[in-house]
């Protein structure tokens, strides 16, 4: 409402998926609850989502596990951060976003040539 009032165009994203994986596939955590509260909101207000979570777990489960570790960066005990993203993961989904947003909110294609 607050954007909308200075003459702003809200745009949700719901998070990225969490690289943990669970028999195979991204396993839910509370990002899931967020990318949900996201959706909800998005719907309610009529704001365009880009539904980051969504398109990062089809993704995420599409690679598995070990090509999704590629995208993860280690913490300084050497274990895997699977929350934050490597410079391959960062290149990976700053695309993924700049389509997505172009697709939800086509006014901005002229930003992304």
């Amino acid at each position: 409402d607050e954007a909308r009032a200075i003459n702003a165009k809200p745009i949700l994203v719901s998070s990225l998926a969490r690289r943990n994986f669970k028999d195979g596939q991204i396993a839910a955590d509370i990002l899931t609850t967020y990318a949900t509260a996201a959706r909800e909101v998005a719907a309610e207000k009529n704001v365009p989502l880009l539904d980051l979570s969504a398109v990062s777990i089809a993704l995420l489960n599409q690679l598995g596990a070990t090509k999704a570790a590629e995208f993860d960066v280690k913490n300084a005990d050497g274990s895997p951060d699977r929350t934050h993203l490597s410079r391959k993961g960062s290149v990976t989904f700053g695309k993924i976003v700049a389509s997505e947003l172009v697709k939800v909110a086509p006014e901005l294609s002229a930003l992304f040539k």
